[in-house]
């Protein structure tokens, strides 16, 4: 399976990023995007399982479970 980023923009490490709640990894681990246009797009082919109450994140099952 192939994953692809879902914004177009460099990636930046999460202790980089403003936002103290993902910049202490209090939601985990993972990398930030910073946008350069306004386009969204899935990164893998599948369905949204959950969106997070806060909109920053979701969950998406990919075809292959």
């Amino acid at each position: 399976m192939k994953i692809k980023s879902p914004l177009s923009g460099p990636i930046i490490a999460l202790e980089l990023v403003p936002d103290p709640v993902f910049a202490q990894k209090l939601s985990g681990d993972g990398a930030s995007i910073d946008p350069i246009d306004s386009n969204l797009v899935a990164p893998i082919d599948g369905v949204i399982e959950f969106v997070h109450p806060s909109g920053h994140a979701l969950t998406i099952r990919g075809e292959n479970g």
